[in-house]
């Protein structure tokens, strides 16, 4: 996990915890107070330049993007420093838009409708309507039992988990609350992670990744009761989950800079691929169809922040252009269409 705590005090996250978050029908699970009265964890991203005001409000509902061609693949990079969200064409790299101050988490595009749902830096997830021409805000908020969405999927269903950092609890959001917005429609708390970072569902299964007390990076399947461990990793510092068309598991380490794939049930030895990259990477996510793995990753070196977005091939995860820099976190990232797992 990069060895960097969140710069927020701790009078901040009460005062905005105590003011946004909705109150959900299922109790949260975690103690989130107990948090508040230290440093908060160590984020699986960087925050060295975190904007303290939160919640920006859109400027805008619809907001368009430069002309694609028909076909063209659109990454979607959510930057935590600068609280935009960039799109990219991933055929040349360049920006074709991007949505201002909306942002500053997790991101998800439902493979099912092409819904975008962003993490915003406060405990609320904003959805919107997504085209190769644009974005359209549909005014639909979903409220978080507590925390911050770092992770965000959609299952089969239409229903929508996210992570609420910083703790153990993943919360759902069943179709009929996505389709109007709300508050957590059930929270559950993972007894065998102490932080969860990341989710990412395959039909209505949903797994999860995050730090154990024993300091280990930990990969579990969501369960009625809790969680069922799948895979505990000494030394990792994973920031990414993704699954391919196969249902391999595909996460990264960024100690050291690897790759590793996990075949189902996600129970055996990984194959193993590495990579370099001049940051640790804070992101990944296949194509539509599965040939490409799109990263960012964050520079804290020089004393000075900067971020990249950049291909893969997969199955053979060998570097690939374009790419394209930022000069600030750009910690997660979406590609639409997405691929159905």
């Amino acid at each position: 996990m990069l060895e960097l705590k969140r710069a927020v005090t701790a009078a901040t996250m009460v005062c905005l915890l105590a003011g946004c978050a909705g109150t959900s029908q299922f109790a949260p699970a975690g103690n989130l107070n107990a948090q508040s009265t230290s440093a908060l964890p160590p984020s699986p991203r960087g925050l060295a330049n975190l904007n303290q005001t939160f919640l920006r409000a859109p400027q805008q509902k619809f907001y368009p993007f430069k002309k694609t061609k028909p076909g063209s693949t659109l990454a979607f990079v959510n930057d935590e420093g600068t609280q935009d969200v960039y799109v990219l064409d991933t055929a040349t790299g360049d920006v074709v838009g991007t949505l201002n101050g909306v942002g500053g988490d997790g991101l998800a595009i439902s493979p099912y409708n092409g819904q975008l749902a962003i993490g915003t830096l406060g405990p609320t997830i904003s959805l919107w309507t997504v085209t190769t021409s644009g974005a359209t805000s549909t005014g639909i908020t979903l409220n978080l039992s507590s925390g911050f969405a770092n992770g965000i999927t959609y299952d089969s269903k239409g229903d929508l988990y996210a992570t609420d950092y910083p703790s153990s609890n993943i919360d759902e959001f069943d179709a009929a609350v996505v389709s109007k917005g709300g508050s957590a429609s059930r929270t559950y708390a993972l007894p065998d992670l102490q932080y969860v970072y990341n989710v990412i569902a395959s039909g209505t299964k949903v797994y999860a990744a995050g730090t154990a007390a024993s300091g280990n990076w930990d990969i579990a399947e969501l369960t009625k009761t809790g969680d069922k461990v799948l895979q505990s990793i000494s030394g990792g510092s994973e920031n990414g989950l993704a699954l391919d068309k196969k249902q391999n598991l595909i996460t990264n380490n960024n100690k050291p800079q690897e790759f590793e794939i996990f075949a189902k049930p996600y129970t055996g030895t990984p194959r193993i691929v590495q990579y370099q990259a001049a940051g640790p990477l804070s992101g990944i996510a296949l194509n539509s169809n599965g040939t490409q793995l799109w990263t960012t990753s964050i520079n804290f070196g020089g004393g000075s922040l900067d971020g990249d977005a950049q291909p893969f091939s997969y199955p053979e995860l060998s570097e690939q252009t374009p790419s394209q820099t930022f000069g600030e976190e750009p910690i997660s990232i979406a590609l639409y269409p997405a691929l159905k797992p």
